[in-house]
């Protein structure tokens, strides 16, 4: 958790803002394949472009929110802003095809948006993720950074969070997050910590490990009754 209340309230802007942004794109690439016979191999392509087109802007959109955010909430901390600038990411085109990799393995048309959609979203708020983790690992200053999220998060999700910060001392992030995901990362800085829902699933995880965290979290009451 950020050391600061007003850190703390600049990461819950950020993660609504990213949210939002991953909403809007979600929508509009349901609403763009369903205007289309994806049926026809031809119709396919042109809506991947389409969604390679969307995911670019929000990735971008998402980027600048980022940096802002990054340089707004190390001066919040307490943390010299200037002597770290954010290097924003760009997007970089993979043409149509995510959205045909999702359709080979999609079972309708209908499930194929849904995973193109899912897939555009988690590519797309990588530009806010990746630019914030981009400086966390050139900040001298900073430790790790944390994943942040909110209400009841899938297992996966409440895992990363519940591991509290993940330091530079471990294996460099890539874009572990699902597609739909809503999480954020805040950096840490000396004197962060993790409070409330982040903590209750570290002691879970600590209780039970990685491989038995799924269980644990989704169904705590059959998991410990089995344990017993």
């Amino acid at each position: 958790m950020a050391i600061t209340d007003t850190g703390a309230v600049l990461t819950s802007a950020q993660y609504e803002a990213q949210a939002r942004i991953g909403a809007s794109l979600a929508q509009a690439v349901v609403r763009e394949g369903f205007k289309l016979d994806l049926e026809d191999p031809r119709a396919l392509v042109q809506f991947g472009d389409i969604v390679d087109e969307l995911t670019g802007k929000a990735f971008d959109k998402s980027a600048d929110l980022g940096a802002r955010y990054y340089g707004r909430f190390t001066m919040a901390e307490g943390i010299d802003a200037e002597l770290v600038i954010p290097d924003v990411l760009r997007w970089s085109s993979p043409g149509a095809t995510p959205t045909l990799q999702a359709f080979a393995v999609a079972t309708t048309p209908e499930t194929g948006i849904t995973m193109a959609a899912g897939q555009a979203v988690k590519e797309a708020l990588w530009g806010g993720r990746g630019t914030v983790l981009d400086a966390v690992w050139r900040d001298k200053r900073c430790q790790g950074y944390q994943v942040k999220t909110r209400g009841r998060p899938c297992s996966w999700c409440a895992m990363q969070a519940g591991r509290g910060i993940k330091y530079k001392t471990e294996r460099r992030a890539g874009n572990w997050f699902h597609g739909h995901c809503k999480c954020t990362t805040e950096p840490a800085f000396p004197g962060s910590r993790s409070v409330g829902q982040a903590r209750e699933w570290s002691d879970l995880y600590g209780d039970v490990g990685r491989y038995d965290f799924r269980r644990a979290y989704e169904r705590p009451e059959l998991y410990f009754k089995e344990s017993e």
